[in-house]
Formats: C-alpha cells, structure tokens, sequence
C-alpha cells in the first residue's frame, strides 16, 4: 500500500496532485504518492496552465507565489556553495533506482545522507547538507548536492573529494560500498540578494545537475 504524503501550501494556491508520468487536478489538499511537489496556477475554467514538478531528495519544498520551485525551508540568507558530488557503488544498481517514487530510491537516499553527511560534518564546520539528486546504473552511480556556507574555510573541489575518498578507505560509509577511485566533485557558488534569492537558487541547482550528468559520463 502507498503511503500518502500531506502537504500543507499557502492558501493561495490550488494544488494538484503529482505523479511522474502525470498530473491529476485536486482542490483540496495537495495529496502526493511520490516525492514531488507541483507548482502550478489555474484559469477561470480550472485548467492546469503550468505544473512543474520539484524533487524533493534534490532539496525543495514547496512552491512560491510566481510558480517556481522553492527550496527546502526559506531561501538562503547568506551565500552559499553547491558541490557535484557523483560517485559509483559496487552494489546492483535495479530498475527501481531510477524512479523517484519508488521506495528503493527512497531508502537509498535516505541511507546515502545517513551515512554521509556526519562524514562532512565532522570535517567542515560550513557543511549543511547533502541532497541525492538521482542514481543510475553502473553499477550504481550517485548524483547529489552537498550545501556548504560560503566562507574563507570553504573547502575546495579537491578537499571535498579527499574527505570523502579518505572516508571511504578508512572504512567509514562501508554500508555504500562506494569505490574511492570514482569520486568527482564540482562546484557553483550561489550569490544571495534581495528579492532574488529563489530564481538564484533555482539556477544554480538546474546547473548542478547539469555538472553532475556531465561528470556520470566522465566516471
């Protein structure tokens, strides 16, 4: 049986209901089976002008009063700097890795940031999270976004490469089976300013995962 998740959004939306091959009109609450979110708007016919959907495990949600993707909790109020993280797992990638909805990619996930996050944030003080973007096979490769503060202590590409690599070989994360020899790292600094915080940020995450389909094809 499919859990439902309820998401309450500000009363001036209508929501609807997201699914990854389609979009159901629902007037009431915004009930969604899979981890995305819709912004969308409606005409005087209450036909779906506009629904986009957000990934959640890529770090947004909720939608904003112009329709756009919202990332998690409030926009930045201090700059920061977004890493590519890709890197390959020695376990079998399945079909249901792919699907965002599944409960597969769910675990992985969830799994991926248990384990990986104490591992930046014991090394980086500006470390805020880690966000899986999506896997793909071969056998399984990882695609996320780790949120750094922008400060002079911000580690660079190399650093937050080696942290993780160093991890890996002293037997930390040793659940991810990750191979230390496939880990690539890139990074977008995202500059913050009134009123254009969310387009901001919007831009940089579509630009990391842009890097991180780029590095896929290099590992």
């Amino acid at each position: 049986m499919t859990t439902l998740l309820k998401v309450s959004l500000p009363l001036f939306q209508i929501p609807c209901i997201c699914f990854q091959n389609h979009i159901e009109d629902e007037r009431k609450n915004f009930v969604s089976a899979v981890p995305f979110y819709c912004c969308n708007y409606y005409d005087d016919s209450s036909h779906i002008h506009n629904c986009s959907y957000c990934n959640k495990h890529s770090g947004y949600d909720n939608c904003t009063s112009d329709n756009n993707c919202n990332q998690s909790h409030n926009s930045p109020t201090e700059p920061e700097t977004i890493y590519s993280l890709v890197f390959t797992s020695e376990d079998t990638f399945t079909p249901a890795l792919a699907n965002p909805q599944s409960q597969a990619f769910k675990d992985r996930a969830d799994l991926t940031k248990r384990e990986l996050e104490p591992i930046y944030r014991r090394a980086y003080g500006t470390f805020k999270n880690l966000n899986v973007i999506s896997f793909r096979s071969g056998s399984i490769i990882t695609n996320a976004s780790l949120t750094f503060r922008t400060t002079t202590a911000t580690p660079n590409n190399n650093q937050v490469a080696d942290t993780l690599s160093e991890a890996v070989q002293d037997s930390q994360a040793s659940v991810l089976n990750i191979n230390p020899n496939t880990i690539a790292v890139n990074s977008t600094a995202v500059t913050v300013s009134s009123g254009a915080s969310s387009h901001t940020s919007i831009f940089t995450a579509t630009c990391v995962g842009m890097m991180s389909l780029l590095l896929c094809y290099i590992c």
